[in-house]
């Protein structure tokens, strides 16, 4: 993306309203000391530099209509997680008892911190790495934090794009690639899985064709097992479609997501018609909204709720932030914040519904309840393939769904991968390459990087890094976010910052910006800001902290026709904490470089000062002092010039 239009004064800026015989009119009238012409060519150039940066921002960088930045945001915000994290959430957690602090979470804590984020792009006008040292420059290091996370995000989400290219092309015979493999006319399962019934053969045969077909898992992390050639081919298309939806910027992914965003709602409502028809059915729904009250004590469900809203809102990873800074400065965002985050969150609740439906029939075709059921990315890949398998026409519900799948992680992918390559321009001699090129070079890097993704030990590594790449420095991230923008920044500071006249205003901008409601409407800002989200995010740190320490994290590996949970080995464990450290440690570096200078700056104003009050006697033995102040020196300065 090319850089921001810099303003540079004229030098008859100043000199404009002046005439012939050197006489000045207007301002300049009443400027006679030399002084007094610089104080007040500093402010005109100060205040003429902050309107024109930001307003005269090139007309490709903005937004062609509201439509397509409200699109934009629920491209980002609705995602894969959507369909399986919510459920596995969900599922794990008693249904009804993971909506209800799920929905408390998304009041006191989404909402807030959404809008918070959003107002952060539009006021700084530039993507996630520069701006919050545009807001707060001690804290400069959020957006370092915030850039190395989204290239650990971007690397293996694009492993979910890939997954669903396989199973897409995988769908074009009936049955299904997967539901052939041992049950069918080729049936050659080995001797003890031959008295499986039809039902039982189809769910193993989900499970073995994504591990041996798709994934061709080894036996551990450390093996790199066979190459799968088929899946990097997927890999290759998936890449190469996020190049082609983003080589322009906003450019073309604002014009890509009139389709990309609306198309999957039109498989989510075809997909729910036929999901509530099923048998079982109600099975499934019971569980999803009749809650286990017991779990309600659980402080663990409470935990995940919130980190569920971070996941599915995209807090701290800065695609907010760089959506909302190509808006005019004077826009009012705290209406499409709302309906974004609403419509997110209904999304999760409409496709939970679809997949709890599913697995309530799949759970009364097998002879077990649906907490049984596989859970976590095989919630998608595993039993929700299986569950197609046994719907009639198979292969078109196969299609629909995967093609679903594949613009949902689009989306999710144009801002991120947008943020970097605006931060990519830093480099050094960066900012002459155009916009495709640089896109280019960035895409071609994730590409040969994801060949690893391609061997047997692969999809370990996509679990390695989806559960440490972005758990810890999230919620970091979005603290240090709150707590400059509150705390530094100020509140009243954001929330009325405006350009010039403030343009065009909506009837909500001119309702909250009545003084008898602009005053309520900033302090309950500052108390959510403040107080109730840092306090709530510090709760939910420490107590994934102590729980993290308490069941350490484990991953499935695939051996023997059965998968299973083993502890992460020792060396990886230490990644697991290089990538951890590596995602947080621009913050504590910028902040401690930002205050050596501040203390370097103020020990050297300390020693000028005590020169310049140290006596040195003369020959005369008069007193004199090193140095004259400053003061003096401009008096003297301006009564040289009057005299002149």
């Amino acid at each position: 993306m090319n850089s921001p239009k810099r303003f540079s004064p004229s030098p008859t800026v100043l000199s404009s309203n002046s005439n012939s015989n050197g006489n000045s009119n207007g301002i300049s009238n009443s400027i006679k000391k030399p002084s007094d012409a610089l104080l007040s060519r500093s402010r005109t150039m100060s205040n003429m530099t902050l309107s024109t940066l930001i307003n005269e921002r090139p007309k490709d960088q903005r937004w062609g209509n509201r439509v397509e930045f409200v699109l934009s945001l629920i491209g980002y915000a609705v995602g894969v997680g959507n369909v399986w994290r919510f459920s596995y959430y969900c599922q794990k957690n008693g249904g009804g008892a993971f909506l209800f602090p799920y929905l408390i979470m998304l009041f006191v804590l989404g909402i807030p911190l959404y809008f918070m984020e959003l107002q952060m792009g539009k006021v700084a006008q530039i993507g996630p790495l520069q701006a919050m040292y545009r807001l707060v420059p001690a804290l400069g290091g959020v957006g370092g934090s915030i850039i190395i996370t989204l290239l650990f995000i971007i690397y293996y989400y694009n492993m979910l794009i890939s997954y669903s290219f396989f199973y897409l092309f995988s769908s074009f015979q009936d049955p299904p690639a997967w539901g052939n493999v041992y049950c069918g006319v080729n049936l050659t399962a080995p001797t003890t899985n031959f008295s499986l019934s039809q039902v039982a053969c189809k769910n193993f045969s989900s499970n073995f064709f994504y591990y041996t077909s798709v994934t061709l898992a080894s036996d551990d992390l450390a093996a790199f097992g066979q190459f799968n050639w088929k899946l990097f081919l997927c890999i290759i298309g998936s890449w190469v479609l996020l190049y082609v939806c983003t080589f322009r910027g906003i450019k073309s992914s604002g014009k890509v997501v009139y389709f990309t965003v609306l198309f999957p709602y039109v498989v989510l409502v075809i997909l729910f018609f036929r999901a509530v028809t099923l048998p079982g059915a109600g099975t499934g729904l019971e569980h999803l909204f009749v809650p286990d009250t017991e779990k309600l004590y659980n402080p663990q469900v409470w935990l995940e709720a919130g980190t569920q809203i971070f996941y599915s809102l995209g807090l701290g990873l800065g695609c907010n932030i760089i959506l909302a800074s190509h808006l005019d400065p004077n826009t009012n965002v705290i209406g499409d914040g709302i309906f974004v985050a609403f419509v997110n969150s209904g999304t999760s609740i409409f496709a939970s519904i679809i997949v709890f439906s599913i697995l309530g029939y799949q759970a009364e075709l097998v002879g077990t309840s649906v907490k049984d059921i596989v859970a976590g990315p095989g919630l998608i890949f595993v039993a929700f393939a299986s569950a197609l398998l046994q719907m009639p026409l198979s292969p078109l519900w196969s299609i629909l769904f995967f093609i679903m799948l594949i613009l949902l992680g689009l989306d999710s992918q144009f801002s991120a991968v947008e943020s970097v390559v605006q931060a990519a321009y830093v480099i050094p001699k960066a900012n002459k390459l155009p916009t495709p090129v640089m896109t280019l070079i960035i895409c071609l890097a994730f590409l040969v990087l994801s060949i690893f993704f391609a061997f047997g030990n692969g999809g370990y590594i996509f679990q390695l890094l989806d559960q440490f790449s972005g758990s810890f420095s999230i919620f970091l991230v979005v603290f240090f976010e709150v707590v400059g923008v509150a705390w530094v920044y100020g509140v009243r500071k954001l929330l009325t910052y405006k350009i010039g006249d403030g343009g065009k205003t909506n009837r909500l901008t001119r309702f909250l910006e009545r003084k008898s409601i602009q005053r309520w409407w900033i302090l309950f800002w500052q108390i959510m800001w403040i107080f109730v989200a840092p306090t709530i995010m510090i709760v939910i740190f420490i107590g994934s902290l102590v729980i993290d320490f308490i069941h350490p994290l484990k991953y499935t590996v695939y051996r023997a026709y059965k998968d299973f949970l083993i502890p992460y080995p020792a060396w990886g464990f230490v990644l697991a904490a290089g990538i951890v450290i590596s995602t947080i440690l621009p913050i504590p570096i910028i902040l401690c470089v930002k205050f050596k200078l501040q203390w370097l700056r103020d020990l050297k104003n300390f020693v000028l000062r005590r020169k310049r009050s140290t006596p040195i006697k003369n020959d005369s033995n008069e007193d004199h002092f090193v140095g004259v102040s400053d003061s003096v020196r401009l008096v003297e300065g301006e009564k040289h010039s009057d005299e002149s």
